[in-house]
């Protein structure tokens, strides 16, 4: 017991490693306790072209057939689904494994945070806030473990910005080869950040000013080796699963740019402004003040976040997720600034503890994390899609289950292959086809034929979003059309429109 008394104490004396905790432990128990999906781009574009390579079966949406998309991001899952499916067939355990790995990645970002507060914030207080935010603030920890293009890149991001604080400490400390090798680094994570999503381009250029100066030197020609690594990789990989370099790049660029992306919605120039305004709520006045008590010290986390937030403002097809790279280096800002705030109270009201200052802002900050993820823009968003998931798992849990009808068919993004067990088939619930499959998943239950009893099917369960779940007694016959990931109507003519054909790997 006193062994024990003595560990927690030496933990508690290293806030950091307290922070790296809770950080891994409220993301673990955030993705089992409240499945979500963020996009269907995390199952579709990423984690089911993953599936498909290690299980030689998935979906296959239209990016994937004419190349509008690297195998990057699809590459840094499939040994993760390969371990998932050694370990058993069990589509919670892959999609838990997927989340304990973006949250291991939060815990880099999170001493990365510590980093920035440290160095650019030139305090003890300003790194453990800095972390603490990192590590609790609620859009981090409903982001942070999907694998998307955004979280992954928002990542490496925050860790160039860190790796080119030390780079420039260690310049200014006249300390040539340590910046050498930090120069290296923080140019292979700018790499990073933007190989995996090259609208970042522009903030990245800004950062690589500031890291390596403005006027031209070698440092610039360190900065840019160790940036063109992982840019080339992008481009060599391309080449190899599309036949020509950067073929994702200039596909996707050709094919949104054609007006592909606007199919999908498109919003005002506000919109991530608002979204975000709403998702903050009464914590509004305290972010926007402490990031402008901030930028004394650390402007270039303004500069970054409001590059970012100008690029994706500039698209007309916008989603909430797009902006999620510029947050973490704003709420660096903003522990920098409430880090300087806790300094002026400590100078003005000497007979109070500075200690519990400090700790009075920490629960401040915690406090409104809590009432943020709980209201308003954000409560929703917890549950999003777990219709889908409890209903696919719940179908692999029986041994008995052989094919799932999907009603309508058109709602093929709301499934995957990737979301069952691998021996059971994708069928589209149309009558004549019903002997093919034992489960059916309605998302119009409300006026489901397999409500009715129709072809045998009974009520399993129903979960949110007017989803349920029926079974029929007996297998299923083999063969018959297996549900295809076709793309919507108005993108399949403005492909052909654009004479956006197949690509040739």
């Amino acid at each position: 017991m006193m062994t024990g008394s003595r560990n927690w104490k030496a933990l508690a004396g290293h806030p950091l490693a307290l922070l790296c905790l809770a950080a891994l432990c409220i993301r673990l128990a955030s993705a089992i306790l409240l499945p979500n999906i963020t996009h269907p781009d995390e199952t579709f574009q990423y984690g089911e072209q993953a599936f498909r390579v290690v299980a030689g079966r998935g979906l296959i949406p239209w990016e994937y057939e004419v190349g509008a998309r690297s195998w990057l991001l699809p590459g840094l899952q499939i040994p993760i689904v390969a371990a998932a499916r050694a370990f058993a067939d069990d589509p919670m355990l892959l999609r838990t494994m997927l989340a304990a790995a973006m949250s291991l990645l939060a815990l880099l970002t999170t001493v990365a945070a510590y980093r920035i507060g440290r160095s650019l914030g030139g305090t003890r207080d300003a790194a453990i806030l800095s972390a603490l935010l990192a590590a609790l603030w609620c859009e981090f920890v409903y982001f942070s473990t999907h694998f998307l293009a955004d979280t992954v890149s928002a990542a490496f991001l925050l860790l160039a910005v860190a790796a080119g604080s030390s780079a420039r400490q260690a310049w200014d400390d006249a300390r040539p080869m340590p910046a050498s090798r930090w120069l290296l680094c923080a140019g292979l994570l700018l790499g990073l950040a933007v190989a995996f999503r090259p609208q970042l381009g522009p903030a990245a250029v800004l950062l690589g000013l500031w890291i390596a100066g403005a006027i031209p030197s070698a440092r610039w020609l360190r900065l840019l080796a160790g940036g063109l690594v992982p840019i080339l990789a992008m481009g060599l990989l391309d080449w190899a699963s599309w036949g020509s370099p950067f073929h994702s790049v200039l596909t996707y660029v050709r094919a949104n740019s054609g007006g592909i992306a606007n199919i999908f919605g498109v919003e005002p120039g506000h919109y991530y402004l608002s979204r975000e305004l709403a998702v903050w709520g009464v914590a509004t006045p305290l972010i926007l003040g402490t990031a402008l008590l901030g930028l004394r010290r650390a402007p270039i986390l303004a500069i970054v976040s409001l590059t970012i937030l100008i690029t994706f403002s500039a698209v007309p097809h916008k989603e909430w997720r797009f902006v999620y790279p510029a947050l973490p280096p704003l709420f660096c800002l903003c522990a920098i600034g409430s880090a300087d705030a806790v300094a002026y109270l400590r100078r003005r009201l000497p007979t109070v503890n500075g200690s519990t200052m400090f700790a009075a802002a920490a629960l401040l900050w915690i406090a409104l994390s809590l009432l943020s993820g709980v209201r308003g823009a954000m409560r929703p968003v917890w549950l999003q899609g777990s219709e889908s998931i409890l209903a696919l798992e719940q179908t692999s849990r029986d041994p008995q289950a052989c094919g799932l009808g999907v009603e309508p068919p058109d709602r093929w993004m709301r499934t995957g292959m990737s979301r069952l067990r691998s021996d059971i088939r994708l069928y589209p619930a149309r009558s004549g086809q019903d002997g093919h499959y034992n489960y059916a998943i309605s998302f119009e239950a409300s006026r489901s034929r397999f409500a009715r009893g129709d072809a045998g099917f009974a009520e399993v369960g129903c979960f949110r979003s007017d989803t349920c779940l029926y079974r029929r007694p007996g297998g299923c016959t083999p063969g018959g059309e297996e549900l295809r990931a076709d793309p919507e109507p108005a993108v399949r003519d403005m492909l052909d429109r654009l004479d956006v054909g197949p690509a040739k790997p």
